[in-house]
């Protein structure tokens, strides 16, 4: 939750790598809350995490609101078939989005 807080005061923000964070699709809830946030996000890491298919919904919906972000990492995460089909169809509206499940 702090993260989520802090993360608000850094409109300029290029690139978050959360890398091996033990985020789970909680910490995705409150992350997606502050990512409208950020006109300049391009790199947003997530590997290696405890992502689901909630939290791959949750960040879907997310994506709309990010339109300068070009890569997105949840490779190493535990987000499903139905999770990562939810994640295709939202990035589909972003053509210069690079999607890594």
């Amino acid at each position: 939750g702090r993260l989520a807080e802090v993360l608000v005061s850094c409109r300029s923000l290029q690139h978050l790598s959360l890398y091996l964070n033990e985020v789970d699709d909680e910490g995705i809830q409150r992350l997606s809350k502050t990512l409208g946030y950020y006109q300049s996000l391009h790199t947003l890491d997530l590997g290696l995490n405890r992502v689901r298919d909630d939290g791959a919904g949750k960040l879907a919906l997310t994506l709309k609101r990010c339109p300068t972000l070009t890569k997105l990492n949840l490779r190493y995460n535990n987000v499903g078939e139905v999770g990562k089909g939810i994640l295709l169809e939202a990035a589909a509206v972003n053509p210069r989005l690079q999607l890594e499940l």
